[in-house]
């Protein structure tokens, strides 16, 4: 938001150190904020620094204290209100909670036997089994969560045992632990960390509540695993392409070029010197393996 000031449109801007082991650039805008402002004056467009405050802050630090006084007057006056809104709401979500019942009947009240129709209790609609929002999660409300995202979905069967399995295998990564442990993060206000996905600037996702999270990752996660089976492939295919290219290269060249070709490379990887190649010493494994099955075609 622009500041109008003596004729100049002043505004905030962050900037960015480029350093890699910045914290301030990692985690926020960059630094700053530092105010420049800008104006057109007979056709030219200037621009000025007026430093990390801008000029209105600034007159106001050299009028006198009694301005900054009554600033600090409204502040505190802010704060305090801002403390008796918190606490009117904490008394009206005590009153909107309602009352734990007891099992057992009031002293003074008469009790009598209901007959079996009587006790008989509707069926509920299904509920979401969603554990409490401000707790850790076990093991079986995981297992109540998962069915839930997953019930109708047209997946494989074992791309869903392997998201399932990534699943428990990241909230519970001790055998024995029952349940989860994500309440790891600094914000109050989300304190649950994600184990499994992070941000585009590597920090982790946080969420206000387990099961929010829980019920996130599920689609993530049987994404992530089509995508690894789908990368597979390609590298699988890829691989293939690579061996068939090289028997038919390789079946282009003479017996004797073959045999002296081969043992240059058992040569080179023998010694560990991959001087004259342009290939790792563990590419040149295939090409030899290649090129034995080739001379072995030719009865050689």
């Amino acid at each position: 938001m622009a500041i109008r000031y003596d004729g100049w449109s002043i505004a905030a801007q962050y900037r960015r150190c480029g350093k890699s082991a910045c914290r301030v650039c990692r985690e926020g805008p960059g630094h700053g904020p530092y105010w420049y402002g800008s104006k057109t004056v007979d056709g030219r467009r200037l621009t000025k620094y007026f430093g990390k405050v801008p000029p209105v802050e600034q007159e106001i630090a050299q009028d006198g204290p009694s301005v900054l006084e009554e600033l600090a007057a409204l502040r505190a006056e802010n704060a305090s209100l801002r403390a008796q809104i918190a606490q009117l709401q904490a008394e009206l979500a005590a009153l909107q909670t309602p009352p734990a019942l007891s099992d057992s009947p009031h002293p003074l009240e008469e009790t009598t036997e209901a007959s079996q129709d009587e006790l008989t209790i509707p069926e509920q609609p299904r509920r979401r089994a969603s554990a409490r929002s401000d707790d850790e999660l076990t093991r079986a409300e995981v297992e109540a969560i998962w069915c839930e995202e997953t019930e109708g979905l047209d997946e494989e069967p074992d791309i869903l045992a392997e998201a399932h399995d990534a699943l428990l295998r990241n909230l519970f990564p001790v055998p024995a632990q029952e349940t989860t442990r994500l309440k790891t993060g600094a914000n109050p206000r989300k304190p649950y960390v994600c184990p499994f996905r992070a941000t585009k600037r590597g920090a982790r996702l946080t969420f206000g509540s387990a099961d929010k999270l829980v019920r996130t990752a599920i689609p993530w996660l049987i994404q992530s695993v089509k995508g690894q089976r789908a990368w597979r492939e390609l590298s699988r295919r890829r691989r293939h392409d690579r061996i068939a290219e090289l028997f038919s290269t390789y079946r282009r060249m003479d017996t004797l070029e073959l045999v002296h070709l081969v043992e240059r490379m058992e040569r080179a990887i023998l010694t560990g010197d991959r001087t004259g190649w342009t290939v790792r010493l563990e590419e040149l494994d295939k090409h030899v393996e290649v090129i034995r099955q080739v001379l072995q075609e030719r009865g050689n």
